[in-house]
């Protein structure tokens, strides 16, 4: 297993679209807008930056939990 958490992304032109994209996303949370954005400032295909973008998202939520279930049981009596 890789002793990094995210994807490694050769293309410096990609790498920069990719992180841009990314802080874009965490600090307003417009995906579409900010992806379309840095394809568009690199010169790059818009799908592969999401592609891009949607793996580095994944990787940073493997291995957090993200809730526990809980059950209870409603009982109505009269």
């Amino acid at each position: 297993m890789s002793k990094y958490k995210y994807p490694y992304i050769a293309d410096k032109k990609m790498y920069a679209a990719v992180m841009g994209a990314c802080r874009w996303i965490r600090e307003d949370g417009y995906f579409n807008k900010a992806t379309q954005y840095y394809a568009d400032k690199y010169d790059l295909d818009v799908e592969e930056v999401r592609k891009e973008v949607r793996k580095r998202q994944a990787a940073g939520k493997k291995g957090k939990k993200t809730g526990k279930m809980k059950w209870f049981c409603v009982v109505k009596m009269t």
